[in-house]
């Protein structure tokens, strides 16, 4: 990512908010709030969502196990590797999101060290419309 406001913010807004009731997301996170209600109302817990979702079955609500990776509320199982960040804005990321899952290897350069990068041969600038949540380019 070139010179991008914000190249990464992960952050640990459902952790942080299951755990603090004086968290701003602590409405939505804490136990028995809104999204533990629509993860319960969903088929998550199913043979058919297992099968299709086999990570499914470490899940745990267990407000008495936090530190489980598998706690829903963790930032766990993740993967940001790969990386090149180049400009004057660092990623943001969360610790508990670098306790429960993979960061890095990712690189961070300056403009000026970046600049090797897109004026490689066939370096293609790709726009933000045609990236996603998940954006693999090989």
């Amino acid at each position: 990512m070139v010179n991008a406001g914000r190249p990464l913010s992960y952050d640990e807004r459902m952790r942080a908010g299951a755990l603090d009731d004086n968290y701003w997301f602590s409405g939505h996170s804490r136990e028995g709030g809104p999204l533990w209600t629509e993860l319960f109302a969903s088929p998550w817990r199913t043979d058919i969502w297992r099968a299709a979702y086999p990570k499914l079955a470490a899940y745990s609500s267990n407000f008495a196990d936090t530190d489980n990776p598998g706690f829903a509320a963790n930032c766990a199982d993740s993967s940001v590797t790969g990386n090149i960040f180049i400009g004057q804005n660092k990623p943001n990321v969360a610790d508990s999101v670098r306790r429960f899952s993979e960061i890095g290897p990712n690189e961070e350069l300056g403009v000026w060290q970046g600049r090797a990068y897109w004026e490689l041969p066939g370096y293609e600038r790709i726009e933000v419309e045609k990236a996603g949540r998940m954006a693999v380019f090989e």
